[in-house]
């Protein structure tokens, strides 16, 4: 399948903090490992910046102005999926999180999508629909 590599990327351009996944599985391992290698680069970016201090030529920062702190948790991944799916792969999530130490990224919600975008008040920065909002 393709489209997980170009999830990957996607996410490694967009830089979302927050995303979401309608239709748990495959693809939510090169979501999960985007989402980690992002906060690896802030956190290398951000060594290296009070390490030798502001460049001018990198980025222009004013006097006293500071960049907005990421959440303390960084950028996560919420996956929706109810498990009906007679072929998913969702129910393998959390064992393939938890063997690429990216289950700190995952919040799986075993819920119907609709519902929980109706009924949630959290916003996104990236939303993927890879499943129907029928059985998702």
């Amino acid at each position: 399948e393709n489209m997980g590599p170009l999830l990957y990327s996607l996410i490694r351009f967009v830089k979302p903090s927050r995303s979401l996944e309608i239709g748990a599985g495959y693809t939510s391992a090169f979501l999960l490992q985007a989402l980690e290698d992002n906060q690896r680069e802030l956190s290398f970016w951000q060594e290296w910046n009070q390490a030798s201090g502001p460049k001018d030529w990198l980025v222009s920062v004013a006097e006293g102005d500071t960049a907005p702190a990421p959440e303390p948790e960084g950028a996560c991944l919420h996956c929706i999926d109810n498990f009906a799916h007679e072929h998913s792969t969702a129910p393998l999530l959390w064992q393939v999180a938890h063997r690429l130490k990216l289950q700190h990224r995952l919040r799986l919600h075993l819920d119907d999508a609709r519902a929980f975008v109706e009924e949630s008040d959290l916003s996104f920065d990236f939303v993927w629909l890879d499943g129907l909002l029928d059985f998702a």
